[in-house]
């Protein structure tokens, strides 16, 4: 799963579309997205975009933007004053004569989501018109949030925990097998692994109730492999401490017979 915490908002500071020989009308002064990072189905979302003028004007311009949040509202406002709002979510708008920036800002609700989706929230982009070889789209932003929700959360994490112990019980019963004292955790393991492979799987598919139990199944069975294998290993350590300091007493013993069959060999010697 690698899978799994961290991804929060991504800048693609584009220009022209590759290959394209015109300059980038607009560069990008301000972008921002809140909240940064993770947000839950239903979160009110905002967004500002501020696009300023870098080259030379086009013959013709347009603002393309692009939302992907529930009920959306876009504001538009243009560096002569103007505004203009719009309830859906993909707007397009002509850019007048003689701008020098404009403003976007976006405001929603975090959407309905299956499994734990990284969302493209906000993309803009501007097509520029100087003449028949130069035209195209420039790509100007996009901004991206992971959104999840309670259980789904809950359930990434109960995977994760699980990934951790079954890593952590495969380095014990490694160690384990050393000594022949393994006996059936290799089988009950492989066992948890499966769970964690059928959980991953149920998410992919958005089976989030599913996923999180067999998580559960697969944190549980991990987590009594590993204790048990503990147990295990420290009951064949000690068992081995026990074999060494019973040598040291035999070999001691016999040194100390020999000492002795020496001194009386010595003393009827002596006689």
């Amino acid at each position: 799963m690698g899978v799994l915490r961290g991804l929060v908002v991504l800048l693609m500071l584009a220009g022209a579309v590759q290959g394209a020989e015109f300059p980038d009308y607009l560069k990008v002064g301000e972008a921002r997205i809140s909240p940064q990072g993770n947000a839950s189905i239903g979160d009110p979302v905002a967004a500002t975009v501020v696009l300023e003028k870098l080259g030379p004007e086009p013959r013709e311009a347009r603002l393309n933007v692009s939302v992907a949040l529930s009920e959306p509202l876009v504001e538009v406002r243009f560096s002569d004053g103007r505004t203009q709002s719009f309830r859906k979510g993909k707007v397009e708008v002509p850019l007048p004569e003689g701008l020098e920036w404009v403003r976007i800002k976006v405001f929603g609700s975090a959407p309905v989501v299956k499994r734990f989706t990284v969302l493209k929230a906000v993309e803009v982009s501007t097509y520029v018109y100087y003449d028949e070889e130069n035209q195209g789209v420039q790509r100007e932003v996009e901004l991206y949030l992971n959104v999840s929700s309670e259980l789904i959360t809950q359930t990434l994490e109960t995977m994760r925990e699980a990934e951790s112990t079954i890593a952590r019980a495969q380095e014990v019963l490694q160690r384990l097998e050393e000594v022949g004292e393994a006996g059936d955790l290799r089988e009950r393991l492989s066992t948890a692994k499966s769970s964690l492979s059928t959980a991953e799987e149920l998410h992919r598919r958005g089976s989030i109730p599913l996923a999180k139990k067999s998580a559960e199944n697969a944190l549980s069975i991990a987590q009594d492999v590993l204790s048990e294998a503990q147990m295990r290993l420290a009951e064949a350590e000690q068992r081995a401490r026990l074999v060494r300091y019973a040598g040291a007493g035999v070999g001691l013993l016999a040194v100390a017979a020999l000492v002795v069959a020496l001194l009386r060999r010595r003393r009827g010697e002596l006689g």
